[in-house]
């Protein structure tokens, strides 16, 4: 059987994926502190590394002072380091998903020059990185794991491509490995990409891996997560089951957790929301190219089906629905709808040549043009700061002998978003003792909250403890509108 040639990269290659690199550097690291903590993960992430950091609990992660087996190990590792060289700060918990993302659009160059000619290829890269998606809020730019997992995978990927008849195939396999350690589950969709594109090669009459080749490459890839999720059963035996297995895994797909609902439509509109409604139709377009491509036995386009199907067919199964799950798909499909159309277009540019390099110039240069307009407004308008400022002015009204806070929620949950976002800025990065409180747990035990007298609250709960049976009067010290600060006086 035949192999099939990768393309050779060249000196020039690497020059524009060099340029991408440092483009991409200066867009991601651009006022990189602009933006407070983002809701619900970053915070609660956050403070998990601080913990680690804090009581040297490198293997033991930790929330609200309870274990914590919803996520991978990988990233907290990888932020806990950052703090603890770099300090208490924003910039120390986004600083290594910031650098390790900088990468994820010159890979996607490569594996693009695995389809397309260099042209095509940097245009693609383009319209990728100022797909305006990337640039909200939980992908890039953030202490999220998502766009970690993606360059992982990436870089498994181009290594998989350009190295998969050479000695060092077995590259790629630690690349997936790292993508499993980071976003556990979803790891394991791109490991089964590669190993189903391989595998299948045959049908295509291209050679494929020895067994042993292949039994490498899984225990590469695999053997650090049986490794670290055996030391968690052991740690934490049924627990680490309900909340990694049940809740976390079995749950997300037949329930919709914690009501992140949405119907068949759900991932089509967030196309539509984010990048633009006609790119609905044009990835459409794309997929079914791509399929006609398959079916006509070129493995390049069924390694890219592969990669589609993997990457979207779960997301309409899962019952829960959030629009980052989206990411591992989009690279492919600008790079299906790119390739399919360029390979169905070649007769048109040998017969046509200057009027379509003309047409589909115009097509990049206005699409390049309207995205990267905004994505810079993403970058440079998003500098909400409302926590991190209410926080400083609220520091003013609070004596420096007092060291402890109470932050309290309206309803019963303890440990809501708006909690861990104060928390971080309160006790990592103004040395507060932190106290949660919730209507429940003062009407239980009012004594124990008020030997603390500085609460911090928003307006929800401003309201709630109004209505607590008058137990105790307090004084406004400070409010900007969402949060209040007050003061209890006496029973």
């Amino acid at each position: 059987m035949n192999s099939i040639n990768a393309i050779k990269l060249n000196k020039t290659d690497f020059i524009i994926a060099l340029v991408l690199l440092l483009f991409s550097g200066f867009l991601i690291f651009f006022k990189i502190n602009s933006t407070q903590l983002q809701d619900w993960d970053e915070g609660i992430y956050a403070n998990i590394a601080g913990d680690m950091v804090e009581n040297n609990h490198w293997f033991n992660m930790q929330f609200s002072g309870t274990d914590w087996y919803e996520k991978e190990i990988l990233p907290y590792w990888l932020m806990a380091l950052s703090i603890k060289n770099f300090g208490f700060t924003v910039f120390a918990v986004r600083l290594p998903f910031t650098i390790i993302s900088i990468f994820l659009v010159p890979l996607f160059y490569l594996i693009t020059r695995y389809y397309l000619n260099k042209i095509l290829s940097l245009a693609t890269s383009l319209l990728f990185l100022f797909s305006p998606y990337l640039w909200i809020s939980h992908v890039l730019r953030t202490g999220d794991f998502d766009a970690l997992a993606l360059t992982f995978f990436l870089a498994a990927i181009v290594s998989y491509l350009y190295l998969r008849e050479k000695k060092f195939f077995w590259v790629s396999s630690i690349f997936i490995s790292l993508s499993i350690m980071s976003r556990g589950v979803m790891g394991y969709l791109f490991l089964t990409i590669i190993l189903i594109s391989e595998l299948i090669r045959p049908k295509f009459k291209l050679d494929k891996w020895k067994i042993k080749k292949v039994i490498l490459y899984l225990t590469i890839s695999i053997l650090p997560w049986l490794l670290w999720h055996f030391y968690w059963l052991l740690q934490g035996g049924q627990k680490y089951i309900d909340v990694y297995w049940k809740d976390q895994f079995f749950n997300r797909i037949t329930t919709p957790l914690q009501g992140h609902y949405g119907d068949f439509y759900y991932y089509f509109n967030i196309i539509s929301k984010f990048i633009d409604s006609s790119y609905v139709f044009i990835f459409f377009v794309g997929i079914i190219l791509t399929l006609f491509f398959t079916l006509k036995k070129n493995w390049k386009f069924f390694f890219l089906l592969i990669w589609l199907t993997i990457t979207l067919v779960p997301l309409q199964i899962i019952h829960t629905k959030l629009y980052w799950y989206l990411l591992p798909a989009l690279p492919v499909l600008y790079l299906t709808t790119i390739a399919s159309l360029s390979k169905i277009a070649q007769p048109l540019f040998i017969k046509y040549k200057k009027a379509t390099v003309t047409i589909v110039s115009i097509i990049f240069i206005s699409h390049i043009l309207i995205f990267s307009t905004m994505t810079f407004g993403y970058i440079t308008k998003n500098n909400t700061q409302n926590y991190k400022n209410f926080i400083k002015n609220a520091m003013t009204n609070i004596p420096n002998n007092e060291h402890n806070i109470v932050l309290y929620n309206s309803g019963n949950n303890e440990y809501i978003n708006i909690n861990q976002r104060l928390r971080w800025y309160l006790y990592y990065e103004n040395n507060k003792q932190i106290k949660f409180a919730t209507t429940k747990s003062i009407e239980k035990n009012p004594e124990e909250y008020l030997n603390n007298p500085y609460w911090i609250a928003n307006q929800d709960g401003l309201k709630e403890i109004n209505n607590l049976n008058k137990q105790f009067t307090y004084s406004k010290l400070y409010s900007d509108g969402d949060f209040t600060l007050i003061k209890i006086k006496s029973l």
